[in-house]
């Protein structure tokens, strides 16, 4: 019995270490330590396409994102916003005593250089067509 017992309790901190938490988006701003701003990419300049690229991502007990998937954004500014979120550190919660890992969504905007930063769930692009819904001119998210 209390072997069953010391593999039932390993396997349960097993558990609470593989826990992801999830984070509401409208906190993620709050824990934000580190942004690194993106860079439009030369074809999107020439083409004046700036925008927002949103992803889910998680981040390591260490505050780094270990993970970003895509949700949108237009296909010429995805690089160049997965370049800057992998570099964004965050604060990290705890869960039991211990850092844990975290994942939520993110919009992460592409702007022209030395352009003011977009407001967060609005993109600008001469993209119309070009790209998925809420990502370009005018549009909301």
């Amino acid at each position: 019995m209390w072997r069953s017992l010391g593999v039932l309790i390993c396997l349960s901190w097993a558990a609470a270490q593989a826990q992801v938490l999830v984070v509401p988006s409208e906190a993620v701003e709050k824990l934000i330590v580190r942004r690194v701003p993106a860079e439009l990419p030369e074809r999107a300049r020439e083409l004046g396409i700036r925008g927002v690229v949103r992803f889910t991502f998680q981040v390591s007990p260490e505050g780094r994102v270990e993970r970003a998937e895509l949700i949108s954004g237009h296909p010429l500014l995805v690089e160049a916003a997965r370049k800057a979120l992998l570099q964004y550190r965050f604060r990290v919660p705890r869960a039991g005593g211990r850092p844990a890992r975290w994942r939520s969504t993110i919009a992460i905007p592409v702007p022209e250089p030395g352009a003011e930063p977009l407001p967060p769930g609005i993109a600008q692009a001469g993209c119309r067509g070009r790209a998925r819904p809420g990502s370009c001119a005018g549009e909301r998210a």
